[in-house]
């Protein structure tokens, strides 16, 4: 009997459990650059004060050209995430685990002031 394989267009299934390292971020993304949530439909992303889409952040981030929670520090924003990650199936030990490798690398916590 051979050992199972992986196939990242088959969400990496092996022994039953997803892989979904299997994944680059290029065929996940893009993702919010405030809270790192994917962006997949028209309605996932945020807007400018025109009411045009900003491919930068979400919705939930971004709204009629200001950040909704404009005093929310990053630690914050790490645990309004975790709750969700963990709704979506992912351990919470992983999930901040992630956020605290992510979130420093996101447009909006890398610099004093980077909103479109």
């Amino acid at each position: 009997m051979s050992a199972p394989t992986t196939d990242a267009k088959t969400n990496g299934k092996a022994n039953g459990k997803a892989d979904t390292t299997a994944y680059t971020a290029a065929e996940m993304g893009p993702f919010c650059q405030s809270c790192g949530m994917p962006l997949h439909k028209p309605e996932d992303f945020g807007t400018s004060a025109e009411g045009f889409r900003v491919n930068d952040y979400c919705s939930f981030c971004f709204g009629d050209g200001v950040f909704t929670e404009p005093s929310l520090t990053m630690r914050q924003m790490m645990e309004k995430c975790v709750p969700f990650m963990a709704e979506a199936g992912i351990p919470e030990v992983q999930a901040r685990g992630l956020m605290e490798a992510i979130m420093p690398k996101l447009k909006r916590w890398r610099g004093p002031s980077t909103a479109p």
